[in-house]
């Protein structure tokens, strides 16, 4: 009985603490997203996002360019561009899913009697579906360069119009 008393009057030690990572560990910020790459303008001494998630890309800098018509041309025909480079990535998602899915396609269509008939339809949606696809990617790699032009042109149009309060454009990756 004087044991059990004993241990209650004085309780166990502590258990020891989680171990504690370094001050410096705890001051790096993991990225929630290591691929992202926002655009940023810097225009009066202010940082600005160019891109948001909720508008269409560039729209931020319709108030900055409004005063100066030929930027705003060029804003016009980028944003016009971003909408085809959609199409393009649609494409080819549809190619990669003909490809994937032919030998599918030409069970549930041709009969099992006709195997040579099977290969060749079979062959040739696998063959349309990757052209397809890389159709797709070419386009878009290639529209999407060129329709950067127009961005660029729009910041060169409103910097000549504008020498004394220019836009730049920087770019932030966090990977």
């Amino acid at each position: 009985m004087n044991v059990a008393m004993a241990a209650s009057a004085n309780p166990s030690p502590a258990a020891p603490s989680a171990p504690m990572a370094p001050p410096t560990a705890l001051a790096r910020k993991v990225p929630e997203n290591p691929f992202r790459c926002d655009r940023l303008v810097t225009y009066r001494g202010r940082t600005l996002p160019c891109d948001s998630a909720l508008r269409r890309d560039g729209e931020s800098l319709r108030s900055i360019f409004e005063s100066t018509p030929t930027a705003l041309e060029e804003l016009d025909a980028y944003q016009a561009g971003r909408n085809s480079i959609k199409f393009a990535a649609y494409t080819g998602s549809a190619g990669l899913v003909l490809a994937l899915t032919s030998g599918l396609l030409t069970n549930l269509f041709i009969d099992e009697s006709r195997a040579t008939a099977r290969k060749d339809v079979s062959k040739v949606l696998q063959l349309g579906g990757i052209g397809i696809a890389v159709g797709g990617v070419i386009f878009g790699y290639s529209h999407l360069r060129s329709n950067e032009a127009h961005l660029q042109q729009a910041i060169i149009s409103y910097n000549a119009a504008h020498p004394d309060r220019p836009v730049e454009i920087l770019f932030k990756t966090e990977f």
